[in-house]
Formats: structure tokens, sequence, C-alpha cells
């Protein structure tokens, strides 16, 4: 069981040990798959190896119910913005955006989409 205390030596308030998500993803998948561990897996991949890893593994996760995953669209985005194709982030976020019901969340997702098209300029 993963206890707060475990989790904290992963993540401090200065720095994300990203090496020990993937890893902690890894054996999580392997006990209990679902879709979300599957993208928060491909996010530490994206962010402890490289952007297009991740964005790979993205790719790689197979279920139809990703297209309407909304958390699969947000990091999509976070890892195309990482690696700054900025158009694909805009792509990702308008699905994002598309799925998301809640007010506040779409606002957000709509400013990050805001920086990204500046970031294309």
């Amino acid at each position: 069981m993963l206890k707060s205390k475990n989790i904290y030596r992963i993540v401090d308030s200065s720095n994300v040990r990203w090496t020990a998500f993937a890893l902690l993803y890894e054996g999580l998948m392997r006990f209990a798959p679902s879709l979300g561990g599957a993208v928060a897996r491909a996010v530490a991949i994206g962010r402890s190896r490289s952007t297009r890893e991740g964005l790979a593994a993205l790719d790689r996760i197979e279920s139809k119910a990703i297209e309407s995953f909304q958390p699969a669209w947000v990091a999509r985005a976070h890892l195309c913005e990482l690696d700054r194709s900025f158009d694909r982030a805009v792509g990702a976020l308008d699905q994002a955006i598309s799925l998301t019901k809640e007010p506040r969340s779409r606002e957000h997702l709509q400013k990050q989409r805001l920086r990204c098209v500046s970031s294309m300029v």
C-alpha cells in the first residue's frame, strides 16, 4: 500500500523525482492496470526520459476509451508543450476543452491554450 510518507520521498517542495514516479507507475500497472494509470505512467516517462518517449507511451495505450478520456488529452498537450510542439499542444487542448464540463477547468485549459498559441508566433 502506498502511504503519503512514501510519496513524500518522491516529491519534495522543490524537486519532483520523475524517474521514481515512472518506476512507481510501472509497478502499479502490473498489479492494477487502468487507463488513468497508463496516462500517468506516460507523463512520468515523458518527464523522466524524454517527451517523445512519453508521447510514444501515450500512443501505445490500447483503449478505445482514450479518445474520450480528457486527462489523456491534457497529458498529451503537456508533453507536446514541453517538446515545443505548440501546434500539437493546441490540438490536444482543443480536444481536452471539448471534453471538459467543469467551468473552472475549462477556463484553465483555455488559458493554457492561449499561452501555446502565443508561443507559436
